[in-house]
């Protein structure tokens, strides 16, 4: 809800934003389906390690490769065939990605990220920024392992970062997918979550910058072991629904909506915010088109306050 109040000329009124679902532009992640590369249909276990686009986290301290095996294969691609006794039934194309369960593991992407095993330098491919006055939702499907699931209460997170002037990962949103028996049933099929990011302002240190996506075990070493499975990463990015501009001029209350474009609205006004808004009085209903759009009405001077409120159809 957006709910700026201001004052001109001796009338005070608010405008309210109620807004349900909208459009949304798709931004495309590279590898978002972990196609690439291919494992070998050969495969004895179906799987490789090797990621492309796709960074894996660094091996921690204290991490011993003689005793806990190659930190590089904690995490990479399967092959979701039917001959792996395994096939889950709704994998985008014919592979996905796992993650070993171990404080520390996990994946990355973004604008200077590195992925895949024959290069030492960015591609860039992955070229989004969080842009003030849009949100962002990163879905994807997730299950876990039907051979080595993690323990009950193993969660991993998914998360939108931007990096800051020394390059460090900071989380805008986050959220964790949490195994349990209650949601994972079963197994043998991906089920999506969803992130989503506030409304960017311009006085947000992320707005900006470049977007990350992350994946990376949120549990402590009790829950460690297992694996999670994950694919199909999608990033859709929706201009948030504002009124902006308010101003009184001969007569006329005047603001735009502007939201994602093609959307309809219903708008309406009130001398009494806290009115039901059954009560309100509906003044039209309008389609922006462009996804700027311009209302005005007569204002009642013996009214000194009202307020407006635009409803997404």
């Amino acid at each position: 809800m957006f709910k700026p109040s201001f004052k001109q000329l001796g009338v005070v009124a608010s405008i309210i934003v109620l807004a349900s679902s909208a459009l949304a532009g798709t931004i495309t992640v590279p590898n978002y389906s972990f196609e690439g590369p291919a494992v070998s249909p050969t495969n004895t276990f179906f799987a490789q390690a090797d990621l492309d686009s796709w960074q894996k986290t660094p091996q921690p301290v204290g991490f011993d490769p003689n005793t806990q095996g190659n930190w590089y294969a904690y995490s990479g691609e399967f092959l979701n065939s039917p001959y792996s006794g395994a096939l889950i039934d709704n994998v985008d194309a014919s592979q996905g990605c796992f993650l070993f369960t171990y404080p520390g593991s996990g994946i990355f992407q973004d604008y200077d990220s590195i992925g895949g095993t024959n290069s030492s330098v960015p591609t860039h491919a992955f070229n989004a920024t969080f842009t003030a006055g849009k949100y962002y939702k990163l879905t994807t499907g997730f299950t876990v392992s039907f051979y080595q699931p993690p323990p009950q209460g193993a969660s991993i997170a998914m998360q939108l970062y931007y990096r800051d002037a020394l390059g460090k990962i900071v989380v805008v949103a986050s959220t964790n997918i949490i195994n349990s028996t209650n949601v994972f049933n079963p197994v043998l099929h991906l089920y999506d979550f969803s992130v989503q990011t506030p409304v960017v302002t311009a006085s947000n240190a992320w707005a900006g910058k470049k977007i990350g996506i992350q994946f990376i075990y949120s549990s402590d070493l009790a829950h460690a072991g297992g694996y999670f499975d994950f694919d199909n990463v999608r990033l859709v990015e929706t201009i948030a629904t504002q009124l902006t501009n308010p101003l009184r001029t001969n007569g006329q209350f005047t603001f735009n909506i502007v939201s994602e474009p093609g959307l309809g609205f219903q708008v309406l006004t009130s001398t009494n915010i806290t009115s039901a808004y059954s009560n309100w009085t509906v003044l039209g209903t309008v389609s922006n088109i462009t996804g700027t759009l311009p209302i005005a009405h007569v204002v009642n001077t013996n009214s000194p306050r009202r307020f407006y409120s635009v409803k997404q159809l």
